[in-house]
């Protein structure tokens, strides 16, 4: 589900849409809107559903397959068995087509939406979590789970490291974006879409980087259940996602969230801004 930060931009932006093209006829002269959100949304536009839905198994493969850690008949299989038959899927036109294909520019922007999104999303209790002995002493949130010490330090390495490299990727998508002022939110989108495709690549290449810093790194949980994770490293990052917020911060400063990335706010000087785009966007979950 969207974070409600992003929900709350994106209904200000609708309604700034409204005052500007509600009260006369007068063609509007543009709005300033944060660019994070209009990022953020993009990017989750170009990750592939499985009957409208996100799917993490079917990426797991997407994301192998781009790899080259699986060859396409063993991902052909490992689908096969969770009821997903490839052969039966068109080679353009589905949103499974690039399994199909095995296209590499396709199969690395698909996986790394996927990645992207990761954090957008509410944790996975099982990923870092088991069932707890009968009597054992757990945390009243955990519902009789207790955290397995080791899944979770992994968990968190990973969470963090792509928190960090979205945070790189969108400043560098976000100044791209600022040097072409009035455009359409659509068209901001579209430009966002085609950058983070080629970038996807080094995208993904910057979260093994920043996964590999994570060496001896040690993280402190905060609070954690099934829509909500907070934690803290050593390396002085602060991480904070529930179902109504996403922040990560660097020592205190805002890196990614709260309509900043490395401290900055950006924003995108837009000639329109459609109430229905908001009203889209504010819809959909992940």
């Amino acid at each position: 589900m969207f974070l409600l930060d992003l929900r709350r931009q994106i209904i200000s932006l609708g309604s700034c849409a409204l005052l500007l093209s509600g009260c006369n006829n007068e063609s509007p002269k543009g709005v300033s809107v944060p660019t994070l959100p209009v990022i953020q949304h993009a990017v989750s536009t170009l990750v592939p559903l499985v009957a409208g839905k996100r799917n993490d198994f079917v990426m797991q493969q997407a994301c192998a397959l781009a790899r080259g850690e699986s060859s396409p008949e063993q991902v052909f299989q490992a689908l096969k068995k969770q009821g997903v038959d490839l052969s039966v899927i068109p080679a353009k036109g589905h949103a499974l087509s690039l399994l199909v294909t095995g296209d590499g520019h396709q199969l690395n922007a698909a996986c790394a939406s996927y990645v992207a999104t990761m954090v957008m999303v509410p944790p996975n209790l099982g990923d870092f979590m088991k069932k707890a002995p009968e009597g054992a002493n757990v945390s009243a949130n955990a519902n009789g789970f207790e955290v397995e010490p080791k899944k979770l330090s992994e968990f968190l390495r990973v969470q963090l490291a792509i928190s960090r490299a979205n945070a790189e990727l969108y400043t560098s998508i976000a100044v791209d974006l600022g040097g072409k002022p009035g455009l359409t939110i659509e068209q901001y989108e579209a430009q966002t879409r085609k950058l983070f495709m080629a970038l996807a690549p080094k995208y993904l290449q910057k979260v093994k980087t920043f996964y590999a810093q994570g060496e001896g790194v040690n993280y402190k949980l905060l609070k954690v259940s099934t829509d909500q994770l907070v934690f803290a490293s050593s390396s002085g990052y602060g991480y904070r996602y529930d179902d109504y917020d996403f922040q990560l911060s660097l020592y205190g400063v805002p890196w990614l969230g709260k309509g900043k990335l490395l401290g900055q706010a950006y924003d995108l000087h837009v000639s329109h801004v459609g109430a229905g785009w908001a009203d889209s966007v504010a819809r959909e979950s992940l």
